[in-house]
């Protein structure tokens, strides 16, 4: 298939229709507006005030749902369908947006509330901490001592000598009195009355020994007296917690309202940012844009009915134009693959269509297991048709509904059922050894089984190359260049064909192979000047076989990706049915056993599958990028973003993405 031929749309229209306009172009979901350059008397459209106040309400409204999405009584499943409206509905939710920005503002500013009532909640808690220790003191917290002694209150850590340290005070006075008040699992904490003109030496004494003040306000009461107190404060701030969580959970009962007000205030986003994009005069405005050769009829159709002029052009040389992928239903999953490397230039081949079908058979190989196969279609089915996921996860799982296919087609011809799940219960838990091989044509884990497999690994990769090459020789003659595509190309398919003849008739395959040699040497090196130079050059390509090879050497990944995931589903069923064998004796030994296999198989086999799902998807991903993009693949394509309504929470039933008309 190729890319989608573009348009470039230029319109003219009044100053005052350039809303309706903008607003029939985002509903039909293929146009691609970008930066107006018109004509001297345009300007850039001043509407930055506009935009910023949209994209503020929209994010006041997001962060609001996200603030009382915890307290809302009936919650969603993790794959509910959307809520669905009709177009109109959404055109004229107008009335319900601007109450939606009422409500969230009072959202927001109950959480403001509820976040310093949690604050202070937390410095009381923190006040409480910090008074217990000294809840059994009698003493007001504040007093310092009268008029000839001082109080001193303070801890030890929990290991400090305070023996030692109260003995290192008593020495130097016998004016001190010690009392230890409480002790917890960090520290002691103690009373230390002292004579007036002691009390610097005392603390200091007592410092050197790990001890540390604690100071409080003065004139403060009891510790006793300030817990209650804090309490008190802390149960009216539950309270008012409480009220503002109702006041919160009675605003939850309008998410589903915020939700759709949400996807107004981000469609609104999507038109303010396209206005940004227009050049507008004193009473006209200007408008560009990409549009989709296939969708030209329906932007007509609509264009025709609205007071403006445009017209459809050919793109420019200097333009950079958008790339829409165009493929059958077949393909259309694997563009995903694509998209992960880079989209190709506008104007090239894209791979989309033949590239399925190669990483189609080359996962099914590496994957090559029925059940694991019936688990992907499945689960790939469900994803793809059931749940109401964005378009991207949507083809992830059609994809891997297909190349679950695959995987069932490989597993019947390797004989994978749960690897060797079917040999394993008849051997280790029935005795029977004359079942050993199930598989349609051969077991790649056993006897000359891993030959085979490399065998059929390195010929779809050949084939995989050639196809490749073959793509580039058809590009090179698309583009005028027949020599090129007859002689570069060309020349390695008559040395390739002529080393698989060799194994077939040893001269004939000699002659085809020379044959291939000499064309090489003598066109390889044609934009030289130097005649000698032109021979040393084609010589000099024969170089390139080595690179050939290494590229043929990638696909033994092939088998050993396939092997991998075999031998581990190999040792998942004889760590499953071995020990079961041995409770085979009496009923209960068999229900024990079975019930013991299929424990082990389940997560066993679970495990292997993520696994080696993964490691397939990367390493069928990476030969399409290297060895297959590599011999003809232009990168460098801008992917097409249509402007479109922007509905994250809501399924507008009249919506038509150009995607989707593919």
């Amino acid at each position: 298939m190729a890319v989608s031929s573009m348009k470039k749309l230029s319109l003219f229209a009044l100053k005052d229709d350039a809303d309706l306009l903008i607003n029939q172009l985002m509903w039909l979901s293929c146009v691609e507006l970008h930066k107006a350059d018109a004509d001297e008397g345009y300007a850039p459209c001043d509407c930055e005030k506009e935009y910023a106040l949209t994209s503020q309400r929209y994010e006041r409204i997001q962060e609001a749902i996200t603030v009382l999405k915890p307290y809302e009584e009936d919650k969603k499943g993790l794959f509910a369908w959307r809520r669905a409206v009709k177009r109109d509905d959404f055109e004229n939710g107008k009335e319900l947006y601007y109450a939606a920005v009422q409500s969230a503002e009072a959202v927001l500013d109950a959480k403001s509330e509820l976040l310093s009532v949690r604050s202070e909640q937390n410095k009381i808690r923190a006040r409480i901490s910090a008074l217990n220790p000294w809840a059994n003191y009698d003493l007001p917290l504040g007093y310092t001592g009268t008029e000839n002694t001082r109080v001193i209150l303070g801890s030890f850590p929990v290991t400090a000598d305070t023996d030692g340290a109260f003995g290192a005070l008593y020495a130097e006075s016998d004016r001190v009195i010690a009392e230890k008040v409480s002790e917890d699992d960090a520290a002691v904490y103690y009373s230390v009355i002292v004579y007036g003109s002691d009390a610097d030496t005392a603390i200091k004494t007592l410092g050197s020994y790990g001890f540390t003040r604690s100071d409080f306000p003065t004139g403060s009461g009891s510790a006793y007296e300030q817990i209650n107190s804090a309490r008190e404060e802390l149960l009216t701030l539950e309270n008012s917690e409480k009220q503002i969580i109702e006041r919160l959970m009675a605003f939850a009962a309008d998410i589903p309202d915020l939700e759709f007000a949400c996807d107004i205030a981000s469609t609104e986003v999507v038109k303010m940012k396209a206005h940004s994009l227009v050049s507008t005069s004193a009473s006209t405005v200007y408008i560009t844009g990409w549009v989709p050769e296939k969708a030209v009829p329906r932007v007509t159709k609509v264009l025709g009915k609205s007071p403006c002029a445009y017209e459809f052009s050919e793109p420019g040389e200097d333009d950079e134009v958008p790339v829409l992928l165009n493929n059958n239903k077949w393909a259309k999953p694997f563009e995903y693959v694509v998209k992960m490397y880079s989209l190709p230039r506008y104007g090239t081949f894209d791979p989309t269509f033949i590239m399925s079908i190669f990483y189609f058979i080359i996962f099914g190989m590496m994957l090559g297991d029925v059940i694991y196969g019936l688990f992907l279609i499945f689960g790939g089915f469900v994803v793809w048709r059931k749940l109401d996921v964005s378009r991207g996860v949507k083809d992830l799982a059609q994809m891997f509904c297909f190349c679950g296919i695959s995987c069932v087609v490989f597993g019947v011809i390797f004989g994978g059922y749960f690897g060797d799940l079917p040999i394993k219960i008849m051997q280790n838990m029935f005795g029977d050894f004359s079942v050993t091989n199930v598989a349609l044509c051969f077991d790649p884990t056993t006897g000359t089984g891993p030959i085979y497999f490399l065998v059929m690994s390195f010929v779809a990769g050949a084939v995989h190359l050639l196809f490749g090459m073959g793509i580039q020789a058809g590009i090179l003659i698309k583009n005028g260049h027949p020599f090129a595509a007859l002689f570069d190309i060309g020349s390695w398919y008559v040395l390739f064909a002529g080393i698989g003849l060799f194994f077939v008739n040893s001269t004939v395959g000699a002659v085809v192979a020379l044959t291939g040699v000499l064309m090489l040497v003598f066109s390889q090196g044609r934009d030289a000047k130097n005649p000698i130079m032109k021979i040393f050059g084609g010589v000099k390509s024969l170089y390139n076989i080595v690179n050939y090879i290494s590229d043929l050497l990638s696909y033994s990944r092939i088998m050993a990706l396939g092997l991998a995931s075999a031998i581990i589903a190999s040792v998942v069923n004889i760590l499953a049915t071995m020990p079961a064998g041995g409770l085979m004796g009496s009923i209960g030994g068999k229900i024990a056993a079975w019930i013991i296999m299929t424990a082990i198989l389940i997560f066993g086999h679970t495990l292997n599958l993520v696994i080696n799902l993964l490691g397939t998807f990367v390493h069928t991903s990476r030969l399409q990028y290297i060895e297959f993009f590599g011999k003809f693949f232009e990168d460098g394509g801008r992917e097409f973003e249509p402007i479109m309504p922007d509905a994250t929470y809501t399924r507008i039933e009249d919506e038509t993405l150009i995607s989707e008309e593919k």
